[in-house]
């Protein structure tokens, strides 16, 4: 909220709406608590997501897209809006990076974040909110040691419900490099014209502060 969040939630041109396990009426925006979830990075954070996904189609005539993003993630609001200037929300399609998980249930890495067209949350949310968590549920994806995955679970619905998956360029999912700082792992991510830089997962908080005035010069960063 310091940086990228307070800036969309202060202009208002676009909706910001956050989901946690503990509800925080007084924050700015108020912070939905479900806490009926639990708070592992599991099977609950897959409920989690679900009904975030749920109070978002509440505002489904208000946006043409919705982006989930997690709490570790700096986006360029920006470059975001320039990438979806081309693409049609009517359009059954969601855009991230879709190339993690086992080859029969591949769907996107939702550390870099996913975009999911305002058709495409319409078609999930059809039947209505709790037959759309009944169905995630149900379906959850997983892999070794009995652990499921929220971002291949989500993608999941999606793909049951015809929606298509395609890659968005200038998606950061992991880290650059290892430091605290911005160093040369950054720069050309950073200052790319194609693609744009939209997303950094796993950004520190000094990172993300950093960030703000990296679009214009990298140098700033410095």
């Amino acid at each position: 909220m310091n940086t990228w969040g307070g800036d969309m939630h202060e202009l208002r041109a676009d909706g910001l709406l956050i989901v946690g396990d503990e509800a925080s009426p007084d924050h700015e925006p108020p912070i939905i608590g479900v806490s009926a979830c639990g708070n592992d990075h599991g099977k609950e954070l897959c409920c989690r997501t679900g009904y975030a996904l749920q109070e978002a189609a509440k505002q489904l005539e208000a946006y043409s897209w919705f982006f989930v993003l997690d709490d570790d993630v700096y986006v360029n609001v920006h470059n975001a809006r320039q990438a979806l200037l081309y693409r049609d929300p009517d359009d059954l399609i969601a855009l991230g990076i879709p190339s993690c998980g086992p080859e029969d249930a591949a769907g996107f890495c939702g550390g870099a974040g996913y975009i999911i067209s305002q058709a495409s949350l319409r078609k999930i949310m059809a039947r209505s909110g709790e037959a759309f968590q009944s169905d995630l549920m149900g379906n959850l994806v997983g892999g070794a040691y009995g652990l499921v995955w929220d971002d291949l679970s989500i993608s999941g619905v999606l793909k049951r419900n015809g929606v298509h998956l395609e890659q968005l360029d200038g998606l950061y999912g992991w880290q650059l490099d290892n430091s605290q700082e911005l160093e040369d792992g950054y720069a050309s991510a950073i200052m790319a014209t194609d693609p744009l830089p939209i997303t950094f997962h796993y950004v520190t908080s000094r990172q993300n502060e950093m960030l703000v005035f990296c679009p214009d010069s990298y140098n700033a960063c410095l």
